[in-house]
């Protein structure tokens, strides 16, 4: 029974890799072959950046309806509000306006661990229905020129290899790897046509939707298949079975 088990997550493990691979190979060629008409700018001409506060922790209080963003929400280019979720009083919204975020804004972790890739991540903010404020090391990218570029198309090429790639190598620190949106106003963006971005983003987004799916399935299957070990273990030792 355990070797069906280890073979069927080896299994899971195997399709959820080659469906998260088969989104970023996609992507990856969507900014490496490019058609004709397209030019190259830089972030700093079709965006702004606007960097988090340093809130204090002693401010924090134990629940309301005003939650602080974290770099520890953000992961895998995933937004997680549960994730050791920090509060702050209600009248903070008003007071530290300029850093509320809204939905559809775009925002990335800063800082990270040196020699790894566990910050740069892009995400857009959701309707979660309450007050989101954005701690410091995160970055919101602002004033997007969607007169010359679609923001889902900046999303998107925000998580591309191909920006990432030349994101990295930009950190500075020794143990501590840290981005500076200073810099990262001179990295290059490739654009199309605006009518051919938001063609891709219609094509990007229907090929995301669908490897989340099947992420969710298949981090369900795992999860399942290690219940079921548990499950027999725990009949085993009562003498169930």
């Amino acid at each position: 029974a355990f070797d069906g088990i280890a073979t069927a997550k080896a299994n899971a493990e195997k399709n959820l890799q080659n469906a998260r691979a088969l989104f970023e190979s996609h992507l990856q060629s969507v900014f490496t072959h490019r058609g004709k008409g397209w030019v190259e700018t830089t972030l700093g001409d079709v965006c702004d950046f606007l960097n988090g506060f340093a809130f204090k922790s002693g401010d924090a209080v134990p629940e309301s309806q005003t939650q602080l963003v974290r770099m520890g929400n953000l992961y895998g280019n995933r937004l997680d509000l549960d994730r050791s979720p920090v509060f702050y009083p209600d009248d903070f919204a008003a007071e530290y306006s300029r850093y509320v975020l809204a939905e559809g804004d775009i925002i990335m972790s800063l800082t990270g661990t040196t020699g790894k890739e566990d910050y740069g991540f892009a995400v857009r903010i959701p309707d979660c229905g309450h007050t989101l404020l954005m701690n410091q090391r995160l970055m919101k990218f602002e004033a997007i020129r969607q007169d010359i570029i679609d923001d889902g198309y900046l999303l998107h090429y925000l998580r591309s290899r191909c920006f990432l790639d030349i994101l990295y190598p930009t950190a500075n620190g020794t143990r501590q790897a840290n981005l500076s949106s200073v810099t990262m106003k001179s990295l290059p963006v490739p654009l199309p046509a605006l009518r051919e971005q938001k063609h891709l983003v219609t094509q990007l987004d229907a090929l995301a939707a669908e490897t989340q799916r099947l992420t969710r399935l298949y981090e369900q299957k795992q999860a399942a298949l290690a219940a079921l070990k548990k499950s027999l273990l725990h009949q085993a030792f009562t003498g169930a079975i």
